[in-house]
């Protein structure tokens, strides 16, 4: 309840966005982190005419930790960029949690009407103007009536350029056909002795080059499992957990004491218990990649013929699940990095 009168004070309703830090207190107001200028990059770049996969491609590059700590996604740039409380604004009924009686499950309902949102001028520092959030809008509205499908081909989101690391863009050259395509450094600094070539000799190139790399390449050797409890075992937490449910049914702790004390104990669990869904996850990927790795050297020797004539999109999952990376120097000597 006292969640829409905290937004009519100008301070946001739950957690500081992105880039932001909340100072004790319950009505403190956030102030900006060494991780505002990230968000002003993200912003920087969209309307500088990359898309959301490229900017997450260059946090990835960057190291930038994501604000859940798991992984960038394109739908996270884009929710960031396009939250109005950067531009000083904060907000309230944005997403409503739906009950199902029936189903006995909660969803969330994030298609809330605008006229049913709470939208306050905030009280903290914004990053930018109402002019910026507005050509960002204006911006994802372009690209809307554009968007025609991604377009993949083999080598999309592989390629890297060797000077400086960075993700190698297919550019048309004209509208002269497919033979004019060329790839070319994405980096926004002088482009001047970095990578630059041609999409058909790329494919001859990485083709031969390949063929090399999967007959020579040995994989390296790996524990069939990874031990991932350390401290308490598991068993001895679940076991602390049940006393501390006893000692409240028979009025030995009270009901805070009990919330508290059950809360470290679970977050333990939980960490354990994700490391171990993570290890085994970790496992079936590397034996589904050990069996992929087979089957391209069995066939090792149709693999120019395969980049050429198959299904593009095909092509480029394959070559994500097998490789981290194409390296491309300015020489046009190629290397191969697989994912172990």
């Amino acid at each position: 309840m006292g969640m829409p009168a905290r937004v009519e004070s100008g301070l946001p309703a739950t957690s500081h966005p992105f880039g932001y830090t909340k100072p004790e207190g319950r009505k403190s107001i956030p102030v900006q982190n060494e991780l505002a200028h990230v968000v002003i990059q993200m912003k920087d770049e969209f309307l500088a005419g990359h898309s959301l996969r490229q900017i997450v491609e260059l946090l990835e590059s960057q190291h930038i930790p994501t604000p859940r700590g798991k992984q960038w996604y394109p739908q996270s740039v884009k929710a960031i960029i396009t939250n109005p409380f950067y531009a000083g604004y904060v907000r309230w009924g944005v997403s409503q949690v739906e009950h199902d009686l029936r189903e006995g499950r909660r969803t969330r309902n994030r298609k809330i009407p605008e006229d049913q949102i709470t939208v306050v001028e905030g009280k903290h520092k914004p990053l930018w103007d109402d002019a910026t959030h507005q050509a960002i809008q204006d911006e994802l509205s372009r690209r809307a009536r554009n968007y025609r499908g991604r377009k993949n081909n083999q080598f999309t989101g592989l390629l890297k350029c060797s000077v400086c690391g960075e993700s190698l863009w297919l550019q048309g050259n004209g509208p002269r056909g497919n033979d004019r395509r060329i790839w070319r450094c994405s980096s926004t600094k002088s482009a001047v002795g970095h990578v630059n070539v041609p999409h058909l000799e790329a494919v001859e190139k990485i083709g031969v080059e390949l063929v090399c790399a999967i007959q020579n390449h040995v994989p390296g050797d790996r524990p069939v499992t990874e031990k991932v409890e350390s401290g308490i075992p598991l068993t001895d937490l679940q076991a602390q957990l049940s006393r501390l449910e006893d000692a409240y049914q028979v009025g030995a702790m009270p009901l805070d004491s009990l919330i508290e004390r059950s809360n470290e104990v679970k977050k333990q669990i939980k960490k354990i218990q994700d490391k171990k869904r993570a290890a085994k996850y970790g496992q079936q990927r590397r034996e589904q990649w050990l069996q992929a790795f087979g089957n391209a050297k069995e066939r090792a020797v149709r693999i120019p013929n395969w980049l050429k004539e198959d299904d593009p999109i095909q092509v480029n999952r394959t070559l994500h699940f097998l490789l981290d990376s194409i390296v491309v120097h300015p020489d046009e000597e190629i290397e191969i990095h697989f994912k172990e």
